[in-house]
């Protein structure tokens, strides 16, 4: 097994992060409208908008990452 290097980590804790940044976007919006509705009584007003701002967050993170990971590949093997 190879030694760990700077670069290895460096990528390690950078996808970690774009992971953990993915599911905080889903998850906290949704919580968010579930503490608005206990606390204002609009069942289930606040939770089915924090899902939506929810979804509509991943669904822009992973665009802009399918974006970065295709601009590092070569040219030959980037999509039509």
């Amino acid at each position: 097994m190879s030694p760990l290097n700077a670069k290895t980590v460096s990528d390690a804790y950078g996808l970690a992060s774009r992971v953990l940044s993915l599911a905080l976007g889903c998850v906290v919006p949704t919580v968010l409208g579930y503490f608005l509705d206990e606390w204002q009584s609009i069942r289930p007003i606040g939770v089915l908008i924090g899902s939506l701002v929810g979804f509509l967050s991943l669904f822009v993170q992973l665009r802009q990452l399918v974006r970065e990971m295709t601009s590092k590949l070569p040219e030959h093997k980037k999509p039509r």
